[in-house]
């Protein structure tokens, strides 16, 4: 599966020259196998296209432009859809019994409707504004095929297979929202080179996940482009500076807090009898990472570590996380 969905992205290289007003083709990939461990949220992958800014239905432009916009001075909307999956494993893949003092083996698919909006905040000289609406709809269970996903993965790979899918969460759909506000930030030289803050607060509601979420980024490097980046890593380009140079580079790190009022991995299934584990109420991530773009491809990477999310966990979580992006 990583391998078709990435080829696909691999095929955009051909697309037209760089302009100032693209649509954007990203494929995100995430995984702890890079750190030599297989447990846990083990791999997450996710496919997005986002179309032409200010090229919505009418209906959709206007309410994004005016309906609680919280302060932003709305100037700029987006939509969009996404494909994603998320796999996780208890700490030990080899049993083929039920790990019950582990967390459970579960997966997800789902689709994704994204709408955003950006602009300045207040009236405020240099403070820009985005928000993000997302809609997923998806399922849990075998049909999410995280079982194959793994296996298939591990046979290609030579890894031992994993043993315990039988007792994955059980199948019932999945519906979830998330709302995103994220403020920008910084300071520019004129010579393109610039530091830049990002903070944003985010709140996800449905029948997978139930949080609150704050947190904030710092990057610095050269030409930096117009877009939030955030955590889960996302970076999203929109229109650069003028006449900026071709290509763009920079660093950054940043951390997230979570207050999670339910985890379906965790809490187990919503409506039958399933394993599950005691949640922490608190999780925290911590990301560093870097970011290169030529023209109309982009690639960004970022090391996370992910506070335990269960009681008795043996330890933090550590992955990769990289996204390939191309603006056509």
């Amino acid at each position: 599966m990583k391998t078709l969905v990435f080829s696909a992205g691999i095929a955009l290289i051909a697309v037209s020259a760089f302009a100032q007003e693209k649509r954007t083709l990203s494929f995100t990939l995430e995984n702890d196998s890079f750190f030599g461990t297989d447990r846990y949220y083990t791999q997450g992958a996710r496919l997005e296209y986002m179309h032409y800014p200010n090229d919505v239905p009418k209906f959709v432009g206007s309410t994004l432009t005016n309906f609680a916009t919280f302060g932003m001075q709305v100037d700029r909307t987006r939509m969009g859809g996404a494909l994603g999956q998320e796999l996780f494993t208890p700490s030990w893949i080899r049993p083929t019994f039920a790990l019950l003092n582990d967390r459970p083996y579960a997966a997800w698919m789902h689709g994704s409707l994204i709408f955003r909006r950006s602009g300045k905040f207040g009236g405020v000289q240099g403070l820009d504004a985005q928000d993000e609406i997302e809609m997923d709809l998806g399922v849990v269970g075998p049909e999410a095929l995280g079982e194959d996903t793994q296996k298939w993965w591990h046979h290609i790979t030579g890894d031992v297979q994993p043993g315990g899918w039988d007792h994955q969460l059980r199948t019932e759909p999945a519906l979830q929202f998330y709302f995103n506000r994220a403020f920008r930030f910084g300071v520019h030289t004129e010579n393109y080179w610039g530091l830049e803050c990002i903070p944003h607060l985010k709140a996800a509601v449905g029948t997978v996940y139930d949080f609150a979420e704050g947190g904030m980024t710092m990057r610095a490097g050269f030409n930096l482009p117009t877009d939030f980046i955030r955590s889960p890593l996302e970076s999203y380009s929109t229109h650069p500076s003028d006449n900026p140079p071709k290509w763009s580079a920079y660093v950054f790190t940043g951390a997230d807090g979570r207050v999670v009022g339910r985890n379906l991995f965790l809490d187990g299934s919503t409506w039958r009898s399933s394993q599950s584990v005691d949640k922490e109420l608190f999780v925290a991530d911590f990301r560093v990472g870097g970011a290169v773009r030529y023209e109309f491809f982009e690639l960004v990477a970022s090391l996370v570590h992910r506070t335990r999310e269960f009681k008795g966990q043996i330890a933090d979580e550590n992955f990769l996380s990289i996204t390939t992006q191309f603006h056509f």
